[in-house]
C-alpha cells in the first residue's frame, strides 16, 4: 500500500493487535519484522507502539541494522552521495518515507546480546559492530555508522540513583573504536538520557550537582583503565557543575527581588 492509502489507517486498533502480538511467542520473528515494515509508517506516531520484532532482528542481524541506517545518511564521498541524492529523488514519496523511518531507528535501542538483566555478551555486541561498520566502509558511511553506534550504547539503562554506570563490554567497545564520531555521539545522548526535571524557583543547581556527583563517579571509575571513554565522563561533569553554578546564581537573584 502506499502511505496515501492508509490516510485512514485506525492507531489504536492496530497498536492492539500489535500488543496482542507481542504477548504470545509462538511466531517467527523474521515474519512479524517484514509485518511491521510493511506498516512502518504506524511506529512513528507519538502513541505508536514499539515495532519489537523489526528491533529484534536489526538487533541480531547488522545487514538489518545497516539497511536502516543507510537510508538516512549519505557517503561521505561527494561523488557518491551526489549519486545516491540522484537515485532518492526518483523515488516516490522519498521524503514521508524518510520521515517514518527515521522515527524508527531513531528509537532503536535493543542493543545486542542485551538479557533482561542488563548484561552484555562483549564478543557478540563486538562482532555486530564490527560487522556494521564493515558494511559502513564499503559505502563510504563510516562516520554515520559510529554516529549511530555511540548513540546506541548511550541508550543502555544507567541508574544514577543506584550510581549503577556501563558494562564493560561498552567502554571496551567505544575506547578500541576512539574515533571522534562514537564519543560525542556517546555524550550527546548521555545528554538526552537526562530527562526534564521541574525545579523550586529558589531551589538552585542541585539537580546539576547530583547529576554531576555521578559523572564524577563514573570517571573516577575509568580514568585508568579506559581514560577516553572516562574523559566524555569528566566533561560531563564538568558541564553539569558550570551549570549548577549558573542555577544557583539565578536563584539567588530572584531570591532578592
Amino acid at each position: 500500500n502506499s502511505i496515501d492509502d492508509n490516510a485512514q489507517f485506525d492507531q489504536n486498533h492496530f497498536n492492539y493487535i500489535m500488543k496482542f502480538l507481542y504477548e504470545r511467542d509462538d511466531y517467527d520473528e523474521e515474519r512479524g519484522a517484514k509485518v511491521e515494515m510493511k506498516f512502518f509508517f504506524a511506529f512513528s506516531g507519538h502513541h505508536s507502539v514499539t515495532p519489537k520484532n523489526l528491533f529484534k532482528v536489526m538487533s541480531k542481524n547488522p545487514q538489518e541494522y545497516f539497511d536502516f541506517l543507510t537510508w538516512f545518511y549519505l557517503p561521505e564521498d561527494e561523488e557518491l552521495a551526489e549519486k545516491e541524492l540522484q537515485e532518492r529523488e526518483k523515488q516516490e514519496n522519498s521524503k514521508l518515507f524518510f520521515d517514518f523511518k527515521y522515527h524508527v531507528f531513531d528509537n532503536f535501542n535493543l542493543i545486542p546480546s542485551m538479557q533482561e538483566d542488563g548484561s552484555l555478551d562483549e564478543e557478540v555486541l563486538s562482532d555486530w559492530i564490527n560487522k556494521v561498520r564493515e558494511l559502513a566502509l564499503e559505502k563510504s558511511k563510516l562516520k554515520s555508522a559510529d554516529n549511530c553506534i555511540g548513540k546506541m550504547l548511550a541508550k543502555y539503562p544507567i541508574n544514577l540513583q543506584e550510581k549503577r554506570g556501563f558494562p564493560q563490554a561498552i567502554y571496551n567497545i567505544i575506547e578500541s573504536i576512539n574515533t571522534h564520531e562514537i564519543k560525542l555521539a556517546f555524550d550527546v545522548q548521555l545528554s538526552n538520557n537526562m530527562s526534564f526535571t521541574s525545579r523550586g524557583a529558589y531551589e538552585g543547581g542541585n539537580i546539576e550537582r547530583y547529576r554531576a556527583e555521578y559523572f564524577n563517579f563514573l570517571f573516577e571509575q575509568t580514568k585508568i583503565t579506559h581514560p577516553n571513554v572516562s574523559l566524555i565522563f569528566k566533561n560531563k561533569r564538568d558541564e553539569y557543575i558550570k551549570d549548577s553554578n549558573w542555577e544557583d546564581e539565578n536563584a539567588l537573584l530572584r531570591s532578592l527581588n
